[in-house]
């Protein structure tokens, strides 16, 4: 009988170590949370064996005292791993057993749910998470009704940022199938959900860009035809004042011809954009060539263009055209931004630890409010009368499809900055 008490002591003993190393490869390759339950639930089982065993195998009677001293050295020292594990891994992990008392509550779950341990830590349910009814519920839920949650999403501030939070359940039992608890995983995944969103974004790009490339050339075709005889009736309208109203209706349908025309176009560039024709470039020649057709409006608009570009940039490789395509249209909504003049100020920089540029396009114009922030680079939205709610999205695309990124800050009444990365080449473009 003493074997077999110590055989199922080490076996727990050994289960846990491995789960404890199964844990920290599992935690480095990404794929945490089946692991996490595997390891909670060797965890408990683990205590709760040798909450059963140790005090028939510590009977001065059966066994040598010193190795019972030893065990229970290495059993201390397993649990202290757990809990150093608990305490590292960037999941928020809640445990509540059979008597709604939190028997788990660790750093991440902390900082997620926004308090701290001692005033949820061996607390009940109802009072550790007393101001959190989502993971309160869910919690409660999964023991009473025996029934799991998985991916539930939902919003919480954590500090001073609104975040998404994903949540499973799971309920906790013996080997023998007893339920002693539920407990809740708690992950932050406001960056995978922002990605996903962006990809959502570029898929529906795609699609449009293949709509746009079978119907753009049959809706361009006409326009061009209804164009030109409109302009061949205004030119023998001209000169006759009995005819000056019919004349201004000519004017006013060449107006919204164009306007047409011009999303047609840019439905065109959507079926183009995926595509970039790679060379290598000089990106602040790039820039001063534009410079060239950008300073004729800027004079116009009363704007003065600020460059700063550092004369040892890293080179890059891409489609010149379609970066140059990015820059006049930021270019441009800088100029209808600033009404009243001021600065645009374009910046490049080397980042060489990150292998990447940095090129800037900052104005001084009338700024975004942080709800429209969030929704400029979806397609079709525009706060312009004539917008067509196009031209971020591509400019967006364009520098995706060059393996760069683009971030956008803003604030009202105090200008936009728009920020993007590109990778670099080794060698530097050489413009002084």
């Amino acid at each position: 009988m003493e074997k077999y008490q110590k055989s199922i002591f080490f076996a727990l003993l050994f289960s846990g170590a491995f789960s404890f190393l199964g844990l920290y490869w599992g935690a480095k390759s990404g794929n945490q949370w089946m692991i996490f339950s595997l390891f909670l639930l060797v965890m408990i089982s683990s205590l709760a064996g040798a909450k059963f065993w140790g005090p028939k195998m510590s009977n001065p009677g059966v066994g040598n005292v010193a190795k019972e001293k030893t065990m229970k050295m290495e059993f201390d020292k397993l649990k202290t791993n757990l809990r150093f594990v608990l305490e590292s891994v960037d999941v928020g992990i809640v445990y509540m057993d059979t008597n709604w008392i939190i028997r788990t509550y660790n750093k991440a779950a902390a900082k997620l749910l926004g308090r701290p341990e001692q005033l949820a830590l061996n607390k009940p349910v109802t009072e550790a998470l007393a101001r959190m009814p989502v993971e309160r519920k869910l919690l409660i839920r999964t023991l009473q009704g025996k029934k799991e949650y998985k991916n539930y999403l939902f919003q919480r501030p954590v500090g001073e940022q609104e975040r998404e939070l994903m949540i499973d359940t799971y309920l906790v039992s013996k080997n023998n199938g007893q339920i002693i608890g539920s407990a809740m995983f708690i992950k932050d995944v406001t960056e995978q959900r922002k990605m996903q969103r962006e990809i959502e974004r570029f898929d529906a790009l795609s699609l449009l860009g293949k709509l746009a490339a079978g119907t753009a050339h049959e809706i361009k075709n006409p326009l061009t035809a209804m164009r030109g005889t409109l302009q061949m009736m205004q030119w023998r309208l001209e000169g006759k004042p009995e005819l000056e109203k019919e004349l201004n209706y000519i004017g006013l349908l060449l107006e919204e011809i164009d306007r047409i025309n011009q999303v047609v176009q840019e439905f065109l560039l959507l079926s183009r954009v995926n595509s970039p024709k790679r060379k290598e470039l000089d990106l602040n020649k790039l820039i001063v060539d534009l410079l060239a057709i950008l300073e004729n409006q800027a004079i116009a608009r009363s704007i003065k263009i600020e460059t700063l570009l550092e004369e040892s940039l890293l080179g890059i490789e891409g489609d010149g055209e379609k970066i140059k395509q990015v820059v006049l249209n930021l270019a441009q909504n800088a100029f209808q931004a600033m009404s009243s003049g001021g600065t645009l100020q374009i910046t490049t920089n080397s980042l060489p630890r990150l292998k990447q540029i940095m090129l800037q396009i900052k104005d001084e114009g009338c700024g975004i409010d942080s709800q429209n922030l969030e929704k400029i680079f979806e397609y079709f939205y525009t706060t312009k009368e004539e917008g067509t709610g196009l031209g971020l999205p591509i400019c967006q695309q364009i520098i995706h499809d060059h393996g760069g990124s683009i971030e956008v800050e803003s604030q009202l009444g105090a200008g936009t900055i728009f920020t993007i990365f590109l990778p670099a080449k080794r060698e530097s473009s050489g413009l002084s």
